[in-house]
């Protein structure tokens, strides 16, 4: 038998309207524009009791909402630009303010100047003058006398050169004369010699014997005469024939020449391009080597994205299957999961450099700063590729700036203070002020457990090992967070627009990835970004791009190649083809020759050989003569003897007197190279002596021009204090300006300063006003759809008793409990935020008023459970009586499935807000919320559960805080033990 549903329930429901809900709607609040006049948002004292009502008043407050965001926004642009203005001023004031110091020191100068003109210093410097005058006139009469030391010198240097030249030409006359008397000499005795042969072969038989000899030489040479003229003129036409060829060839070879040329020069060119395509090619691939192993050395990652983006939808799917088919789907995905992380842990495995492995680390706190930014970088890295992979762009990716990393350091310290390792709870509060201060729409933490304590203890931190740390950190909340619904990986993944995150190390090595939205435009923060080193992505898109350079130049490369032994062959056969070319030009030019020289041996041999026969037969006349008169002719002969004699024993004598002559001219030549030696040598010193003369000139004239400048300046000294007494005042006025219109603009940034923290916190009362007024609604809904179910079932109990109609009744039972989860739901937020409210507003009527609704809260909590009871009760009592209860409408959201969560300190009712990312929202009582706002002054977050985790567990889960303020804040805790 089914137990009904008590009706109560209603009249609780229907008068929890004007009491309850009050407190979300009775909120005035004001907005200071730039001109200074308040606008007052529309104020509701009365709480509405319709859903329409309450729709009304929340439209309302979304109107009020954008005014005073858009009146926000104009404060903080005004603010911008007045602290523009202030910045911009300031930077003139320090200009003006080093003007002045600079102005104020050339006077100081110009006052020791005229201190130290006194008349007795000006009279020392003039008398300076006249001792440096004095020292220059000396300097100038020495260079005169060494001007004419040199100019005598190089006189005589003149002299002994046209001396020395003189003795020389003598010389070589002398020698000419006595080589001339040498020939006259040896061609005498010759002369001698040869008349006494001739007179030694005059004899009758001699004479005979050489008249036979003639006669046939004679005869002989006729002959020839002939012979020869009949071969040279043969001869000459070979010559005539040889000269055609020599022509045709050399245009041949001319032809041969221009091709071989031009295709040297085609060469030529396609070495040169061939050599820049092959060096482009060299110059790419060496690229991309370097872009390999650079990429290799990066921390890489290698995911399955399909199996990836299932397994998480998978998970997500099995809370919306029926309960009976649960059990299997989650053995299914936990199969799915085991097999994706085992093909995850195997394919990113990173390897510290040796590099990174060799800069030890006594403690986090050594870490340089470059050392923090280049740890974030390698965490964006991983982070980024991460987010790219998920969402197929980079248009979300994070980044990181000096002020991330000082607030994540920040918190990780806090941590260490409080002594809070991973068994312990997020530093709400902490994270709570952060996100105060900083104004942010949305601000998370990834917790983050290592093994790094025991690096450190083991004295083996390195910066390589916390390299290490991070990589399976991040691996771990990326595509092993199954256990937290993979909510570390969605406080990434689910970014939109630019992102930010920091990264801080506490005592225990834990990290602490501190997430937000970008910073707000008017709060003070550092958005200077950190120090860029190279990212995967980067490199990889650099590395595609080198690839691609490469295969075009490559291609290029190879059509290069492929030219270039084109035209090296082309260059090839035309050097052969103008190879032979020139053979075959002197060949034909050879032959020529060869033919010309035949044609001008036989002319020469022709006109020997007529000569000889032409002395021949005067010979023969003469042997003939002296056959006839040989006593006469001997007589004669030994005349002609006695007279070459003579000659010869002259030319001797010439002969000796001209040796005599020679060695006189040699000495004296000797005599004038000596003399001209050391008149030489007296130049150089001469010009030595001239150019240390006009050294020291140049260094009086100095001394000269320093001692009038000395004399000058002290004369002009007082003018000089005069102009730098003007400027320093000018500069002190100058300066009073810039410091007055520093002060307006200090002024005028104050007021918009003050003008956007009014600004700022009417948008913020804005904010909370329509979050009341549209939990209201939410309310106001719930509570209407949980009187409709109430009055439909009520309607039903007039059905009878047959299975059917129990089956119906328990659909109908299972969907009040619904309701009554929702309204109750509903309930519990509009007290959270009455109760924020309440506390920050320090209004006992509005304590009143949230402790009212709080404890209607608590009711329809009780109430929902005891109606959960009944319902269960109902279906077990339909299954014994067999009635087939399998199609009930009641989800299993509609159970606490945070029944066991625990948490160190009071314990809490938690309730399922989203069950894929494993956000969780605790019910806050009123002592934990004014402990939690005490401590951030203005919080939106509040304290998480935290649920143990076993030995054998290998990734802990997420627990994180959902604000329902004006910012949405999402905190999660990844626990990863490395086995």
């Amino acid at each position: 038998m089914k137990k009904q549903v008590a009706t109560t329930l209603l009249v609780t429901a229907a008068t929890l309207g004007s009491t309850v809900l009050a407190a979300d709607a009775d909120t005035v609040s004001t907005t200071v524009s730039d001109s200074g006049t308040q606008t007052a948002t529309q104020a509701s004292s009365t709480a509405p009791k319709t859903v329409d009502e309450a729709q009304v008043q929340a439209d309302q407050a979304a109107k009020d909402k954008a005014s005073a965001d858009q009146a926000a926004k104009d404060s903080q642009d005004k603010q911008a630009a007045t602290q523009a203005t202030q910045d911009q001023a300031a930077a003139e004031k320090d200009t003006a303010t080093a003007d002045v110091n600079a102005s104020q020191a050339a006077k100081d100068e110009a006052q020791k100047a005229k201190d130290n003109a006194t008349p007795e210093h000006i009279k020392d410097a003039e008398n300076a003058v006249s001792s440096a005058t004095d020292d220059l006139k000396a300097a100038n009469d020495n260079v005169e006398t060494a001007n004419s030391a040199v100019s005598d010198a190089q006189n005589q240097v003149g002299q002994a050169q046209d001396q020395a030249t003189s003795a020389n030409t003598v010389v070589n006359a002398a020698t000419a004369d006595q080589n001339k008397a040498q020939g006259n000499v040896d061609s005498a005795a010759k002369d001698v010699a040869s008349q006494t042969d001739k007179l030694n072969n005059m004899t009758a038989d001699k004479l005979n014997a050489d008249k036979n000899k003639t006669t046939q030489s004679i005869e002989d040479n006729q002959a020839k005469v002939q012979t020869t003229t009949d071969q040279l003129n043969s001869a000459k036409q070979n010559v005539t024939d040889a000269t055609t060829e020599v022509a045709q060839a050399t245009t041949n070879a001319q032809n041969a020449a221009d091709k071989s040329s031009q295709a040297q020069t085609d060469l030529a060119n396609a070495k040169t391009a061939n050599t820049a395509a092959q060096q482009a090619k060299s110059n790419a691939q060496s690229k991309v080597d370097q872009l390999a192993d650079q990429l290799a050395a990066m921390p890489n990652l290698t995911i399955n994205v399909n199996d990836w983006k299932k397994l998480v939808n998978d998970q997500a799917a099995i809370s919306s299957l029926p309960a009976d088919q649960q059990a299997a789907a989650k053995q299914a995905f936990q199969d799915e999961y085991n097999k994706f992380v085992a093909q995850v842990d195997a394919a990113n495995v990173y390897t510290p450099s040796a590099a990174d492995q060799k800069i030890k680390l006594a403690d986090y706190s050594d870490l340089t700063q470059d050392q923090r930014d280049e740890l974030m970088n390698f965490a964006l890295d991983l982070i980024n590729q991460s987010v790219t992979l998920w969402q197929g762009t980079k248009a979300n990716n994070f980044q990181s700036t000096r002020e991330d990393m000082t607030i994540s350091q920040g918190l990780a310290d806090d941590y260490s203070a409080a002594n809070v390792n991973m068994d312990g709870d997020h530093l709400i509060g902490k994270i709570g002020a952060i996100l105060t201060k900083y104004q942010f729409d949305r601000v998370s933490e990834n917790w983050g457990g290592t093994l790094l304590s025991y690096m450190k203890n083991a004295g083996a931190l390195t910066l390589g090992e916390m390299k290490r740390a991070i990589y399976q950190d991040i691996v771990g909340m990326m595509f092993e967070d199954a256990d937290s619904n993979f909510g570390h990986m969605k406080n990434w993944t689910n970014n939109s627009g630019t992102g930010y995150v920091g990264i801080g190390f506490d005592k225990y090595g834990n990290t602490h990835y501190l997430i937000h939205t970008p910073f707000k435009s008017g709060v003070a923060a550092n958005t200077a970004p950190i120090k860029q080193f190279a990212q995967t992505l980067d490199v990889q898109a650099s590395l595609a791009s080198a690839k691609s350079d490469l295969t075009a130049k490559s291609a290029a490369a190879d059509t290069a190649t492929s030219k270039l032994n084109d035209a090296s062959a082309a260059a090839t056969k035309a050097a052969t083809a103008n190879s032979q070319a020139q053979s075959a030009l002197k060949a034909a030019k050879d032959n020529l020759a060869n033919k010309t020289n035949r044609v001008n041996s036989l002319s020469e041999e022709l006109a020997a050989t007529k000569a000889s026969l032409a002395n021949d037969e005067a010979h023969l006349a003469t042997v003939n003569a002296e056959l006839a008169n040989l006593s006469e002719a001997r007589s004669k002969q030994q005349s002609v003897i006695d007279a070459a004699k003579l000659v010869e024993t002259k030319a001797q004598q010439a002969l000796n007197d001209a040796k005599a002559t020679t060695a006189k001219a040699q000495n004296g030549l000797k005599a004038a190279q000596a003399n001209l030696d050391a008149k030489q040598t007296s130049l150089d010193a001469a010009k030595r002596g001239l150019k240390d003369a006009q050294a020291n000139v140049a260094a009086k004239e100095a001394a000269l021009t320093q001692a009038k400048k000395t004399v000058a300046d002290m004369k002009n000294a007082g003018n000089v204090l005069s102009a730098a007494e003007q400027a320093l005042e000018a500069a002190k006025a100058n300066l009073a300006d810039k410091t007055a219109a520093y002060d307006q603009a200090v002024v005028a940034n104050n007021e918009a300063k003050a003008n956007l923290s009014v600004a700022m916190t009417t948008k913020s009362e804005a904010d909370k006003t329509y979050q009341r007024a549209q939990q209201l609604v939410n309310t106001l809904k719930a509570k209407a759809a949980l009187e409709a179910q109430l009055a439909k079932e009520a309607a039903d109990k007039q059905a009878n008793n047959s299975k059917t109609d129990v089956k119906k009744q328990l659909t109908e039972q299972g969907k009040t409990v619904d309701a009554l989860k929702d309204y109750a739901d509903q309930l519990a937020q509009a007290a959270f935020l009455a109760q924020l409210q309440a506390i920050a507003s320090g209004n006992d009527a509005d304590q009143v008023l949230a402790d009212q609704l709080q404890a209607e809260a608590d009711q329809a909590q009780q109430q929902y459970q005891r109606a959960l009871a009944e319902f269960n009760k109902a279906k077990e009592e339909a299954k014994s009586s067999r009635v087939n209860v399998a199609g009930d409408a009641v989800s299993e959201t509609s159970v606490d499935k945070l029944n066991g969560a625990t948490q160190k300190g009071p314990k809490q009712v938690v309730e399922m807000l989203d069950s894929r990312t494993g956000v969780v929202m605790p019910t806050m009582n009123k002592k934990q919320a004014k402990a939690t706002l005490k401590s951030s002054q203005h919080v939106n977050t509040m304290t998480l559960p935290q649920t143990n985790e076993t030995n054998d567990a290998k990734i802990g889960v997420v627990t994180g805080a959902l604000s329902l303020m004006t910012v949405l804040s999402l905190f999660g805790l990844k626990r990863k033990r490395t086995n």
